[in-house]
């Protein structure tokens, strides 16, 4: 059900550029090697390769198809894509330091009280 927005999303920058089509398609490149197994090793195996994968996936769509319709201009392109792709990772990294933080501050406790 959801491939069917998906190709007509797919059609209609078909016919605005052939740039456009690719940034589209490319969430969905992203998902496949994400998902797929190639000599036991996948993606899904990393830490952190998820949040870096969707980081990819909004910022590339977010900060890349307006330049193939009417920006020339790559510098604020690429700053707007850094903007969404350290905004959409910073999370879980920051969650991660967080319960590191804890931990430390848990385990100095424990320590003063031995």
């Amino acid at each position: 059900m959801v491939m069917v927005p998906y190709a007509v999303a797919v059609a209609l920058y078909t016919m605005q550029s052939p740039y456009a089509v690719v940034l589209i398609l490319c969430p969905l490149l992203i998902g496949v090697i994400y998902s797929i197994k190639v000599r036991n090793f996948r993606l899904k195996d990393i830490t952190g390769s998820k949040s870096i994968s969707i980081g990819i996936c909004w910022a590339s769509g977010i900060a890349f198809l307006p330049l193939t319709v009417c920006s020339k201009e790559l510098i604020p392109v690429c700053l707007i894509f850094y903007f969404f792709f350290t905004r959409s990772t910073s999370i879980p990294f920051y969650l991660t330091s967080v319960t590191k933080q804890v931990t430390l501050y848990t385990e100095r406790k424990q320590y003063q009280y031995s």
